[in-house]
């Protein structure tokens, strides 16, 4: 299976925000991006909402779309959902 190259890239940027408000340097560092890179995927994903800029500051941290991403996946995939046809199984 082919990989998409800039969603590795974009996921190793939030991964890298996980720990708490970095800068532009700091992110392409850890994450292993060319500082330019790690701008424009900063810039592109506070365009869409998982990451914002720390007001007043040059750091950036994870942002409010993450949230309500994540409040969806709680919402269509409970442990019970996830677990039944295991469950089933094994009581036949």
């Amino acid at each position: 299976m082919s990989s998409v190259q800039s969603i590795r890239r974009a996921f190793g940027v939030l991964s890298t925000l996980g720990d708490g408000p970095l800068g532009v340097t700091e992110v392409a560092d850890r994450s292993g991006l060319p500082k330019s890179t790690a701008a424009r995927m900063l810039a592109t994903l506070v365009d869409e909402g998982a990451v914002e800029q720390v007001p007043g500051d040059t750091s950036y941290r994870l942002g409010p779309r993450l949230i309500t991403l994540a409040g969806g996946f709680s919402l269509t995939r409970s442990l019970a959902t996830i677990a039944r046809p295991t469950l089933s199984h094994l009581a036949e």
